[in-house]
């Protein structure tokens, strides 16, 4: 299981919510909490095989270091790459015309999540992987419908999921 790591403090500041010291606190309260309430699902389902890692655990692995460093290159010398990267942030952000400062402030956090949707396997070391999220990501229907000049690996896939309402109990 992965929960986002420190870059969501980024947009957290490029929202305009909280001022770049306090997104930092921020952020890592809201990770933690996060990885909290994914270990207590986990351990409610008996899943004691599952690892749970931040985006910050996975930047000592090459495979990750390395598809980041690969986006970063290609967000500054793709201008479409760029654009369809600064339209995904759009929704994120609540507004269709990010200014400079909310794109530079924000995009790191897409540039750290785009490696899970693109090569997860790859990156943990195990066969294949599933990106779940609960609605489609603009980013993620861009990468499927072959869009943008990176690929999912074959063994990488994305599962749109939701909530239905049978016992979703008081953690929902």
């Amino acid at each position: 299981m992965l929960v986002p790591g420190i870059e969501l403090a980024g947009t957290l500041a490029a929202r305009g919510d909280l001022p770049p010291h306090k997104a930092n606190k921020k952020a890592r309260a809201a990770i933690n909490n996060t990885r909290n309430r994914v270990l207590h699902a986990l351990s409610a389902l008996e899943a004691a095989d599952v690892g749970v890692y931040s985006w910050t655990d996975l930047h000592d692995r090459p495979a990750y270091t390395g598809l980041r460093r690969r986006l970063d290159e290609l967000y500054l010398g793709d201008s479409v790459f760029r654009e369809l990267c600064d339209a995904a942030l759009e929704p994120v952000l609540g507004t269709s015309r990010p200014t400079p400062d909310q794109v530079r402030e924000a995009i790191p956090f897409l540039l750290s999540e785009l490696p899970l949707m693109l090569d997860t396997p790859a990156i943990l070391e195990t066969e294949s992987s599933l990106f779940c999220y609960p609605r489609m990501l603009p980013v993620a229907k861009w990468l499927y419908a072959g869009m943008m000049p990176v690929y999912p690996s074959a063994g990488q896939g994305m599962l749109t999921t939701r909530l239905t309402g049978i016992d979703a109990g008081e953690n929902h």
